[in-house]
């Protein structure tokens, strides 16, 4: 395993990491080319990703170093430095990590971007945590999520969609519907933006070709935030009708398949008809909002929305 280390505004950035020596051969010429002095550095203690490479700050010039470790010793040295605890301040770093799956090489060639890599810091906030323990390759997922790394979960979602390991595209999925649900709740507090709306479906559409099953209960909500986004913005008719249709299609789906599911599911539909009498009043939009929010509240009364319901009574 190979390394190549660059030095510039007095610290160390790791331009790229490899396997087999050749593979660095025409990216060192590249880096040498913009005028930096890279050093490589042979790693003999790994042979296979993944790699996690330690950041230590020192006392000379540059101010930072790189160890460069296996997956055991990283976990042995978390293990080591739960035990071994010399900062009172519970979010100063001991170090940082970053983790490198697979081959590296950064571009462009002029500054470091490892900012932009996959890492943690590990603080005593950190070792105290229920991930500590675990692999960086078993919490990925989580921190794409966390991130909302979009476009790291799509190319993981490339390399895992024709997989036969069930286990990690299960995974995939999961994460995929918690990113989705946490955009859902800033979508309701007002805070997505316009590029996260337009991405709630993709995201729900690789997560339900994951799990080779559908999640109608996501795509209602989805369908149904596309609809009042589309009328809010006064979208084309036909964007505004495919949302809609969408949405009681899907809705109408949850009442067949999960009846476990229909108060929910008229509810959605009551809202449908609310968001659609914004864009075109209608005597029949009205109506099915009407009924549909009192088949809801049938189902069950005490978890009905009556807020809703006196609503559509009002607009009667």
């Amino acid at each position: 395993m190979f390394s190549i280390e660059v030095i510039s505004n007095d610290l160390r950035w790791i331009a790229a990491i490899y396997e087999q020596p050749s593979e660095g051969d025409k990216y060192l010429e590249e880096l040498i080319s913009f005028g930096h002095k890279p050093k490589v550095v042979e790693i003999t203690n790994i042979s296979t990703f993944p790699v996690y490479a330690i950041e230590r700050m020192g006392e000379e010039s540059p101010a930072n170093y790189f160890e460069y470790l296996s997956e055991s010793e990283y976990l042995q040295l978390i293990e080591y430095q739960q035990k071994n605890r010399s900062i009172n301040d519970n979010y100063e770093a001991y170090f940082t990590v970053f983790f490198f799956q697979d081959a590296h090489f950064q571009h462009p060639y002029e500054n470091s971007l490892m900012g932009a890599l996959d890492h943690v810091h590990v603080s005593n906030y950190y070792l105290d945590g229920e991930s500590a323990n675990l692999s960086l390759n078993d919490t990925y997922i989580d921190r794409l999520v966390n991130n909302y790394d979009i476009e790291a979960l799509f190319n993981l979602f490339e390399k895992l969609k024709n997989s036969s390991d069930e286990e990690a595209k299960t995974n995939l999925a999961d994460g995929l519907v918690s990113l989705y649900a946490q955009m859902d709740y800033d979508h309701a507090c007002g805070k997505l933006t316009t590029e996260g709306i337009n991405s709630l479906l993709p995201i729900l559409e690789r997560a339900e070709l994951l799990y080779d099953k559908p999640i109608d209960d996501c795509f209602s909500r989805a369908y149904l935030i596309m609809l009042e986004e589309s009328v809010k913005n006064n979208a084309p008719e036909e964007e505004i009708k495919k949302f809609m249709e969408k949405a009681i299609e899907v809705n109408e789906s949850i009442m067949h398949t999960s009846p476990e599911e229909q108060q929910d599911a008229y509810k959605q539909l009551a809202m449908v008809f609310e968001t659609i009498l914004e864009h075109k009043p209608s005597a029949n939009y009205l109506e099915q909002a009407y009924l549909n929010i009192r088949k809801s509240i049938a189902t069950a009364p005490t978890n009905g929305d009556w807020e809703l319901y006196l609503k559509s009574l009002v607009s009667d």
